[in-house]
């Protein structure tokens, strides 16, 4: 959590000192919990390092940073991230030079922080292949948290036709082997049809790579569910497959916001 801790205090930093405004600070934020929602569609937080998926820990941990300063703040207004992690350091420094995530969730129940709240963040990090738990623990400690299951940002969407792609690939071949981008260029897998030779992918069930990835997403979803096979369209407009996925892909996660003014920011207190 460290990693992602450190995103977190680095963006309030850049408020603080007003080389980055209120609305790149909230998108900074947003951004993370977003990421960190698509990084769990493949597993939990404490299975990152076997996937290979190292950003997970900077996005989930700077969802985690914005949980555990929520919460603090419930009970203790006037502390914030920076406050907790004097405390962490300190205490680190009276046991042996070094923290952990049991001195970390320790210091914030000395704190104040609920031990059914630490439990609840713990089982995120372990087992959570969603971001519910953290909505809902942000939600408890009174921030307003917002969910648009129709929009997202156009990079989201592409993130989303390629991940949906890779399933259709992996669930088709046993592996992925693909560039992503718009179009998306697969890698041969050999004797695998059609992707025994090299594509420009540009649309999937019709729904195109570069700007609707949501509806991709969720035709791929509904697909796989169904074992209904799947078309796709190359650069030339030629259709390709179809390829069957009788493997289920996980729904897509909402779109998660932040309304202006959330969790502070501009009242750090990095000096403090």
């Amino acid at each position: 959590m460290y990693e992602g801790s450190a995103d977190a205090m680095a963006n309030d930093l850049l408020l603080y000192l007003g080389i980055r405004d209120e609305a790149r600070h909230r998108a900074c934020r947003e951004r993370a919990l977003n990421r960190c929602g698509l990084a769990l569609l493949s597993g939990p937080v404490a299975e990152a390092a076997q996937r290979g998926t190292f950003q997970t820990f900077y996005d989930c941990g700077m969802a985690m940073a914005l949980w555990t300063e929520a919460a603090l703040r419930k009970v203790r207004p006037d502390a914030d991230l920076f406050t907790f992690w004097r405390r962490l350091v300190s205490a680190a420094r009276d046991r042996d030079g070094t923290y952990d995530q049991d001195l970390y969730f320790s210091v914030l129940e000395d704190a104040g922080v609920a031990s059914d709240v630490t439990t609840r963040m713990r089982s995120f990090v372990s087992t959570s292949r969603t971001m519910a738990p953290v909505v809902a623990g942000l939600r408890a400690a009174g921030i307003r948290v917002t969910e648009d299951s129709v929009s997202s940002p156009a990079a989201v969407q592409r993130d989303l036709a390629n991940r949906a792609f890779a399933h259709l690939m992996s669930a088709a071949c046993g592996r992925a082997n693909l560039w992503s981008g718009s179009p998306i260029k697969t890698g041969v897998i050999a004797g695998c049809s059609p992707f025994d030779s090299t594509l420009l992918i540009t649309a999937v069930q019709g729904r195109r790579v570069a700007d609707q990835g949501n509806a991709l997403y969720d035709a791929v979803v509904a697909a796989c569910a169904s074992g209904e096979p799947v078309t796709l369209t190359a650069q030339d407009g030629t259709a390709k497959g179809p390829v069957r996925c009788t493997k289920p892909l996980a729904a897509r996660p909402a779109w998660l916001s932040l309304p202006p003014g959330t969790l502070g920011g501009a009242g750090v207190s990095p000096g403090a």
